[in-house]
């Protein structure tokens, strides 16, 4: 019996690595795709909540390039660590605040508000009403990094936790 249990263990872990492995090898194929492209303009809300104002603004015009955009949402853990690195980067004047896109990720507005009035972030979220740049971008995980050069070209991307992210960012927005 206890062989069989072993045995058993032994192939649902087996099976739980295969499927790990390609979805990360598959976000990974689909992120290096969408490095060197331009990126399009996008309509984004930005966010305040004290007072409650939201505006539209529109990525590659109001906030021109170079930038790094970061998807998130408040339930992911790691999406709530590379949030703290980059707010510390931020604090730290080693990122500019208004080269950070922070766009929450399929999260209603009264979420958005009850997250970040818990938080003191110094950064400004932005929603994608519409999903037009997370379909461009393709996201699929949260965190999703994405950095953005001064011509508007995809330089990088990254989904989850990245131990280089500051550093890359710090490099492309100086």
């Amino acid at each position: 019996m206890k062989r069989w249990i072993n045995i058993l263990s032994n192939v649902v872990f087996t099976i739980l690595l295969v499927v790990l492995i390609y979805r990360f090898a598959s976000s990974y194929f689909q992120n290096s795709k969408l490095e060197g492209s331009k990126v399009p303009p996008f309509t984004l809300t930005k966010l305040t909540f004290n007072p409650d104002i939201s505006e539209q603004v529109i990525l590659g015009s109001d906030i021109k390039p170079p930038y790094v955009i970061i998807f998130w949402s408040s339930s992911c853990p790691p999406c709530l660590v590379e949030l703290s690195r980059f707010d510390q980067a931020i604090k730290d004047g080693e990122i500019p605040k208004d080269k950070f896109i922070a766009i929450d990720s399929g999260e209603n507005l009264q979420s958005i508000k009850k997250f970040m009035q818990r938080k003191d972030y110094n950064f400004t979220v932005f929603q994608d009403n519409n999903y037009n740049i997370e379909r461009f971008f393709n996201v699929t995980a949260t965190p999703l990094v994405v950095h953005v050069d001064k011509d508007g070209l995809v330089t990088w991307i990254s989904t989850g936790v990245s131990p280089t992210g500051i550093i890359r960012a710090k490099k492309l927005l100086q």
